[in-house]
């Protein structure tokens, strides 16, 4: 996995631009690793959300698929939403992306097993 300096610059450089070949698959096995490795880290997490938002954003729904279904963890972001759940900028960036990876079918069976996490998760929500 990367270390807490290699995930930092990661995440200090934008999403992979489309004209040199847009998100791979490997660029998002990397953040979502750096993501369940530092999960506890206030300076790692905020940046890797970041990072994903981004790039489900300007890519568009195929991206944010892929954004998943590369590597994507339903119970990593439970996870840093437990430990992160007075930081309303964590909270404002992972909250968007499970909403999205609902909508997908494939995470159907990920979201089942999390099911009673994500309630207790959603219940002490921030406003």
């Amino acid at each position: 996995g990367l270390s807490w300096q290699e995930a930092l610059a990661l995440f200090s450089e934008e999403p992979p631009a489309a004209e040199h070949g847009g998100v791979t698959g490997a660029w998002l096995r990397k953040v979502w690793a750096a993501l369940a490795k530092h999960a506890e880290d206030d300076n790692v997490v905020p940046r890797g959300l970041k990072a994903l938002s981004a790039c489900a954003e300007e890519e568009g729904g195929e991206s944010t698929e892929l954004i998943f279904r590369e590597w994507g963890d339903v119970g990593v972001l439970c996870k840093i939403l437990d430990l992160h759940g007075t930081s309303l900028e964590v909270q404002e960036s992972a909250w968007p992306l499970l909403a999205v990876a609902a909508t997908l079918p494939s995470l159907r069976s990920a979201f089942l097993a999390h099911q009673g996490a994500l309630q207790a998760l959603a219940k002490r929500r921030l406003p």
